[in-house]
């Protein structure tokens, strides 16, 4: 969870975001996908194709390995804390305490589900799971990018300014929800 702490600290969680996503789905297509750019680089897809019979080369084995290290080292430094960090940020103090209630209920349900469906989806996509999984990465980050507000270095009693003045979620705050004005540094001489 360090890691995901300080990549939060850095430039924006946008950035990092946007990067290791891009890091995960390159390690998802090179180690279990396709077709794509015109070239067939897909491992297991090759190797295994819809039957899920075949074999990998020790060699190949070791790579898909490392892919996958690579993939879970760039979703635990990035998306892994962040589904906890954010939830606790967004959300002004008198909300926080309901909201992360349903971050946790919300985050245990679907980890829940994908352990309970993991298997059989296995078992029926093959190597389109990882795809699956995959599409879901640039989903995050899609929404991400549009969706979601930087919030680094917002004091959390401007939260519901920065939600005020956001594109999208600015509609459905009401107008009585910001208060005051940004207060003014003044210096006593």
């Amino acid at each position: 969870m360090a890691g995901g702490g300080f990549v939060a600290q850095g430039g924006g969680r946008q950035y990092e975001g946007e990067v290791t996503a891009f890091v995960m789905m390159t390690c998802f297509v090179a180690a279990f996908g396709g077709l794509i750019f015109g070239y067939d680089i897909g491992i297991s897809a090759i190797t295994f194709g819809t039957t899920g019979v075949g074999e990998l080369s020790k060699g190949e084995a070791n790579f898909v390995l490392f892919l996958i290290c690579a993939y879970v080292a760039a979703f635990a430094w990035s998306w892994g804390p962040l589904g906890w960090l954010v939830p606790s940020e967004i959300c002004p103090l008198e909300i926080r305490s309901a909201g992360t209630a349903i971050n946790v209920i919300v985050n245990m349900s679907f980890t829940f589900l994908i352990g309970q469906f993991f298997l059989t989806m296995l078992c029926h996509l093959k190597f389109g799971l990882f795809w699956f999984f995959g599409g879901w990465v640039v989903v995050m980050t899609i929404f991400i990018y549009f969706f979601l507000p930087e919030t680094k270095n917002v004091p959390i009693e401007e939260i519901n300014r920065v939600w005020k003045s956001h594109w999208f979620w600015g509609k459905y705050i009401p107008d009585d929800a910001v208060i005051g004005d940004r207060p003014s540094k003044s210096v006593d001489v």
